[in-house]
């Protein structure tokens, strides 16, 4: 699937961080002091990185 090594693991790298960037996203949802706008702001970045992780394969086992 990659062509390279290093090719893997820079895609697991990448994978890795948006996974725990949608993380802290998800846990920043959470919080009740949100206005509108942030929310709003904070539900694209879920989105657009739920977005790039459906572009970085998980690992096969």
């Amino acid at each position: 699937m990659y062509c390279s090594r290093k090719c893997r693991e820079t895609s697991e790298r990448t994978r890795e961080r948006l996974d725990q960037e949608a993380q802290t996203l998800l846990k920043a949802l959470k919080r009740k002091d949100l206005d509108w706008e942030q929310e709003r702001a904070f539900q694209q970045a879920l989105s657009h990185r739920r977005w790039a992780l459906e572009r970085y394969p998980a690992p096969r086992p």
